[in-house]
């Protein structure tokens, strides 16, 4: 959810890494996608061909809340802005929006088809929150309401949905992943709900459920492995973790183990450990795994020097050993507490033959928040 420490942000290393900026490849920017403020931008590959384009979602407040879409036929060197996702509840509060790419077909939504999905109702405490998922079969173009994936049983004023994500299970189903601060007696968890048509849901079943009350594991982002396990990384924030980020694995995309265990902590042989909005990516041939977070930290110190960061799991298991690598888009000054704007929730995109990786990255231009693409060679 958009937090500073976690609970306001929604209001709205060191060696390696010098090392490795030095013997790397400068990463290549395609400059800001628009030039209004943008936030929490998401970004997918609309198809498996070699001329897929890219799709890129980014929250924007210009003349209504609403998403703007853009799009790549270069692999992520130039963006156009393309479409639009409006919908009359946008105005009651627009957060966290999620895009997938269906890679087969789910329900009559055939397989290619784009969903954007996000927490609606944030400004309105008498209305429970919404998540509403809307779809595209012309590749971001046009969009149409589909479905909520889940209501809050409470009014906005008794706790918050955030952070939706998709993925399709071993079984062929087609899972929304979300952060819900409703539940009694726990600040935040993390649930999952399931659908053969993309239309009708299933009550959602906790994934991560701390018992520490004031524990929040929130913003859960999923890539499917070669060997078919599923990867997940996430942050649990509150006053025992600082929103550390925390992965964990599955056999079927629906069993996550038990939800009282906080998960594996990623951290790198030097020690490096990232914090707040983290994301995952796989890039191919060979596999690697590729994760950012908001901030870099070392024994419990902020590393603001680092810029941004990404970690890559080169056995791409999810095992590690990780190392630390300069980010496609280079945000600096970042501060101890983050906020909601500075590389927060940084979507990564591998190219088709691996050999470099794409982000989409917000930062502080001129006072606004806005959103720029980048590109840096993968090792």
């Amino acid at each position: 959810m958009m937090t500073a420490s976690n609970q306001t942000r929604r209001k709205f290393y060191v060696t390696a890494l010098l090392l490795a900026c030095a013997t790397l490849p400068m990463s290549a920017l395609a400059g800001p996608l628009g030039s209004s403020t943008g936030m929490y931008p998401r970004v997918v590959r609309a198809g498996d061909g070699p001329q897929s384009p890219v799709v890129a979602s980014v929250t924007a407040f210009d003349n209504g809340t609403h998403a703007d879409i853009f799009r790549s036929d270069d692999d992520g060197a130039t963006f156009t802005k393309t479409g639009e996702v409006r919908d009359p509840d946008f105005n009651t509060g627009l957060c966290c929006g999620g895009l997938y790419a269906l890679p087969i077909a789910i329900g009559n939504l055939k397989a290619g088809t784009l969903l954007y999905a996000s927490s609606v109702g944030q400004g309105i405490e008498t209305a429970p929150m919404q998540l509403k998922i809307h779809s595209s079969t012309d590749q971001g173009k046009t969009w149409t309401y589909l479905s909520n994936c889940y209501t809050a049983p409470v009014n906005r004023k008794g706790g918050g949905l955030w952070e939706v994500e998709f993925l399709i299970t071993k079984d062929g189903k087609l899972a929304c992943l979300f952060s819900d601060e409703t539940v009694p007696g726990h600040s935040q968890i993390l649930q999952q709900s399931v659908s053969s048509d993309g239309i009708h849901w299933s009550a959602p079943k906790a994934i991560v459920k701390l018992a520490p009350p004031a524990d929040r594991p929130g913003m859960p982002v999923v890539t499917k492995l070669n060997d078919g396990r599923y990867f997940m990384i996430y942050e649990i924030c509150g006053p025992k973790h600082n929103c550390d980020v925390y992965t964990r694995s599955s056999e079927d995309g629906i069993d996550w183990g038990n939800p009282a265990d906080v998960g594996t902590f990623l951290t790198t042989p030097e020690g490096l450990t990232l914090r707040a909005t983290p994301t995952v990516a796989l890039a191919r041939n060979p596999d690697r795994l590729v994760v950012t977070g908001q901030r870099v930290y070392k024994d419990g110190k902020h590393q603001a020097e680092t810029g941004a960061t990404v970690f890559i799991d080169a056995s791409g298991t999810g095992n590690g050993p990780w190392r630390a690598l300069p980010a496609p888009v280079d945000v600096r000054n970042i501060p101890a507490d983050g906020n909601v704007c500075q590389n927060y929730s940084t979507p990564l995109l591998p190219s088709q033959d691996g050999k470099t990786l794409l982000a989409v990255a917000s930062d502080y231009v001129d006072g606004k928040c806005r959103v720029s693409a980048g590109t840096a060679p993968l090792p």
